[in-house]
């Protein structure tokens, strides 16, 4: 039904959607029954109305993989996609149909009622791509919509993304300065310090003073969408998602807490079918282990990290961290160098 409504162009759209909750053992012995009725009913009209049914089976059919698929992947709008097809069709074809019995008068209310209808659609797509022009991300206004935890993961992950362009040596590459000045502007509209901060970059000053406090208001608000995400996450294997909750951790100088999430992620990879983020996560964890023993000054618990990501990633044969070797090298050359070795 919740599908069903979404075809009508009047739902309420949005990038990854909860399924609905079962509920109790009648309720869902009565949704079984009007599921079948559903499917069998309407061929005892296709003789009289064959072009209508044919319209209504591919509704159908085209609606089951969608139903599938929410059992192991977040909800999405768009395997509605075929089914669409078909119920805009039905809908033209049924009201035009429906209106040349009645004569010229009623085909000229049928055609005003499609327009109608079309318009109400073209406003609510302008509606929806508008949250996918957001500067902060379509993620933003899905926040506002659904509880769906990859949700509130990704807006974090993009939030962290932003603070992590920012400052003297940024690990992500800074866009360029317009951009910078849109996305601040309305992530920090009501901060008495955004017009200093884009006066700061509008005469080129990097990594100022006040880009830092912004820097680090980015790295909370990611810390706390990302806490919103744990709060959701439910039986959801995700160890992206601890992992770069340890990659923010870092970022923020919390080594205890990186060093807590990386283990986390590395845990849960461990109990995930698909090789290669199973793979993928263990070796950018392994690697940023040793960069957080690098950055405590234990050289060697470093060293036996980035050597274990290196193995790892060749075994793979995959290039997923491409600094392996360099690192490896610069931390033997560093042991090497040290007294008494």
């Amino acid at each position: 039904l919740d599908s069903l409504w979404l075809l009508t162009g009047f739902g309420d759209y949005v990038i990854y959607r909860i399924p609905p909750q079962p509920g109790e053992m009648i309720t869902q012995i009565a949704a079984a029954v009007a599921l079948l009725a559903l499917f069998i009913l309407p061929l005892f009209f296709l003789r009289r109305f064959p072009i209508t049914i044919v319209l209504i089976y591919w509704i159908l059919f085209t609606l089951i993989p969608p139903q599938i698929l929410s059992f192991v992947h977040p909800v999405s709008d768009r395997y509605l996609y075929l089914p669409s097809v078909s119920f805009t069709i039905l809908i033209s074809w049924g009201i035009i149909n429906t209106a040349k019995r009645f004569g010229r008068v009623s085909l000229i209310a049928a055609y005003l009622l499609i327009f109608t209808i079309a318009f109400f659609w073209c406003r609510g797509t302008l509606n929806y791509l508008s949250e996918w022009i957001d500067p902060r991300s379509v993620w933003f206004g899905a926040k506002k919509k659904s509880s769906d935890p990859k949700i509130y993961y990704n807006m974090g992950w993009h939030y962290m993304d932003k603070a992590a362009s920012l400052g003297n040596n940024p690990r992500k590459p800074r866009p360029a300065v317009e951009e910078e000045i849109q996305f601040a502007s309305i992530v920090w509209k009501d901060d008495p310090q955004l017009s200093k901060l884009l006066g700061e970059w509008r005469v080129g000053i990097k990594n100022g003073e006040t880009e830092k406090i912004f820097q680090e208001y980015l790295r909370e608000q990611a810390w706390n969408d990302f806490e919103k995400a744990l709060e959701k996450k439910g039986r959801n294997m995700m160890p992206d998602f601890y992992f770069h909750r340890g990659l923010l951790q870092l970022d923020r100088l919390n080594l205890t807490g990186a060093r807590k999430e990386f283990m986390n992620a590395i845990d849960e990879a461990g109990r995930v079918t698909f090789a290669e983020t199973r793979q993928n996560v263990l070796v950018n964890c392994h690697s940023n282990l040793g960069i957080l023993a690098w950055t405590e000054g234990n050289y060697r618990e470093a060293l036996s990290w980035i050597k274990l990501a290196e193995e790892e990633q060749n075994q793979f044969g995959a290039n997923w961290v491409k600094d392996l070797t360099t690192n490896r090298k610069r931390l033997e050359e560093i042991i090497a160098s040290l007294p008494g070795k």
